[in-house]
């Protein structure tokens, strides 16, 4: 019997020091639809649920975990989705936006994944996503020669700390 209760002080203790590591895990998303009045002159007006007028629908979680010592890692994954009829954003792909695993430290930031180029308009690592007019250097011609605009499988990235 004294054993038992040894045991599970044991794993009530676990349990205790378990919990107080600092982690954080948050569910988010943006429903992005409109409903749009068309008449044309002298014809009939018409009215309709429009999906993704701003950049589309999407849901995803994100979680990091604090390692100790400076270091954390985390994830991200994130899925489009249809507004109208809940239909998912890439058929085939359970997180067709991004799906990452990364580590960060003194050192800076390592990610792993499904992610959007350094040109694109989606993702957590682009960098030329600045303009107010809507135009920058993927669309001045550079395109996918060096840097691509689209999300990318099994990409690498590293984002060195602020100098």
């Amino acid at each position: 019997m004294k054993l038992v209760k040894t045991a599970l002080v044991i794993a009530l203790a676990s349990v205790d020091s378990m919990a107080a590591a600092e982690s954080q895990v948050t569910l988010y998303g943006t429903i992005d639809g409109a409903v749009v009045v068309n008449k044309a002159k002298g014809g009939d007006a018409t009215v309709s649920l429009e999906d993704g007028i701003a950049g589309g629908s999407v849901w995803g979680i994100e979680g990091s975990e604090d390692l100790g010592n400076g270091y954390s890692v985390g994830f991200l994954l994130e899925n489009g989705f249809a507004m109208d009829s809940g239909t998912t954003g890439e058929e085939g792909k359970a997180f067709s936006k991004q799906a990452t695993l990364s580590l960060s430290g003194n050192f800076g930031e390592l990610a792993f994944g499904r992610m959007g180029g350094l040109a694109s308009y989606e993702g957590s690592y682009s960098i030329w996503d600045a303009s107010p007019f809507g135009t920058d250097y993927l669309q001045a011609g550079l395109g996918n020669t060096f840097v691509t605009g689209q999300i990318n499988n099994n990409s690498i990235v590293y984002v060195s700390p602020e100098f």
